[in-house]
């Protein structure tokens, strides 16, 4: 069953300060029931799409991961299990890429780009899962801003750049300290 109140001091504890809030709400204004996500690492938004799935109870995150041994993913996995977050979760131990070719699972409402950041892997995500996300849906991914001092986090943004421009789609550049893009349908 749903919670009808929801304390926002569960967020507030998610160790993700930057975006916690929109990443809580997108699935709760979108009353989203398909969530995935690429790359789990240490869990950090994952947790935090999964409260949401928690607040909505009808929705599921699917996470893709390359490696669901290591060690920042076991304590990720440690963690939501500690929450209490396992119902609305199911971790896949998969490519990315390969993940979203073989996608049977229903439309997306939301598709989260978080898992190796070279250009060219983005773009094999987005053309590979693009496709599931139902139309009014929203693909988005981080660490879209050049900083400081690693400006070549940033290559997410280059690979959304380039499939908007052949899809004739648009894109959001939040410049957040670490960026936030949003692909435009």
């Amino acid at each position: 069953m749903s919670q009808d109140i929801f304390d926002s001091e569960v967020i507030d504890r998610c160790q993700y300060p930057e975006y916690r809030y929109l990443m809580f709400m997108l699935p709760i204004v979108l009353n989203a029931r398909i969530i995935v996500e690429t790359g789990l690492g240490v869990g950090l938004s994952t947790v935090i799409f999964l409260e949401a799935c928690r607040f909505l109870d009808a929705c599921k995150l699917y996470t893709y991961e390359i490696n669901i041994n290591k060690e920042d993913t076991l304590k990720a996995r440690k963690r939501i299990a500690e929450l209490g977050l396992t119902n609305w979760w199911t971790l896949i131990e998969k490519d990315s890429v390969e993940g979203g070719k073989e996608w049977n699972r229903g439309k997306i409402d939301i598709l989260y780009l978080d898992s190796c950041h070279d250009t060219q892997h983005v773009y094999n995500e987005l053309k590979a899962w693009e496709p599931h996300v139902r139309d009014g849906g929203v693909i988005f991914s981080h660490d879209s801003f050049p900083s400081i001092p690693v400006p070549e986090t940033a290559k997410p943004l280059e690979a959304f750049k380039r499939y908007a421009k052949e899809k004739n789609y648009r894109v959001i550049n939040l410049k957040t300290p670490q960026g936030m893009c949003f692909l435009i349908r």
